[in-house]
């Protein structure tokens, strides 16, 4: 599917595996954003997805704990925030890594859980770039015509 819109998708420029929006028409922007990974132009100050990897993601919770907390002010001042997970509530739920050894499954589904609630900071998961692409673009063209629709 081709999205039709001629705001393009911003990519932090510290992002250093980059997703592919090849069905965004418009393309993408490198820009240093001051929160998030990714965002859409036109709409920088609504708009903020964080990405993590489930390694990053048990880091800051661990030892990069102060660091993730202030991500994550930051990121529930936006209208539509988002915690973007490369992994599966499954993987999650069953524990399945080995370090660190002292984070266990229901201190990290306690804390995403306390995201979304305290904060409304929405947590989604996917295992796959290409699966996250195809949500993100599909995400934005809803923002974008939520928004105008209000206008």
């Amino acid at each position: 599917m081709i999205y039709k819109h001629d705001n393009k998708i911003i990519i932090d420029t510290r992002e250093q595996q980059l997703l592919e929006f090849d069905g965004w028409e418009a393309g993408t922007l490198r820009q240093c954003l001051k929160t998030g990974d990714y965002s859409l132009e036109g709409f920088k100050n609504l708009i903020a997805v964080e990405r993590k990897s489930l390694p990053d993601l048990l880091s800051c919770l661990g030892k990069n704990r102060k660091r993730f907390y202030e991500q994550m002010d930051r990121l529930q001042e936006f209208k539509y925030k988002y915690l973007l997970l490369e992994t599966t509530a499954s993987t999650i739920r069953k524990g399945l890594w080995r370090w660190p050894e002292n984070i266990k499954p229901p201190h990290v589904i306690g804390y995403l859980n306390s995201i979304t609630v305290k904060r409304g900071i929405g947590v989604l998961y996917y295992s796959e770039p290409d699966t996250a692409s195809i949500f993100l673009m599909n995400l934005f063209d809803k923002i974008i015509k939520a928004e105008k629709i209000k206008s």
